[in-house]
């Protein structure tokens, strides 16, 4: 193989890595909400996905899917930790 062939193989590739959708997936029924990057849809019209950050494989028969953008899933799928609120101070003693 040549250099130029071994380039054009390997900038294809990374091309096609770097193509992934993002997705919010919600249950209307129980207002359940998914993030994924993969949906499969059944024959039946429900769909399967493994949710992000649990690996859990769920089906959900009917769907509302949306599309996000990277930032926007990341900061959906995996939230940050809010601080504890800061204890009430005690009245003064009487």
């Amino acid at each position: 193989m040549t250099y130029a062939r071994i380039s054009v193989a390997l900038l294809a590739m990374l091309s096609l890595a770097a193509c992934t959708t993002y997705y919010e997936v919600t249950d209307p029924t129980t207002n359940k909400v998914y993030y994924t990057t993969d949906i499969d849809t059944n024959k039946d019209g429900s769909v399967t996905l493994e949710a992000e950050g649990s690996g859990v494989k769920v089906t959900v028969q009917n769907s509302e899917i949306r599309e996000l953008s990277k930032e926007d899933f990341k900061a959906a799928a995996y939230p940050t930790a809010q601080p504890a609120p800061a204890p009430a101070e005690a009245a003064p003693a009487q």
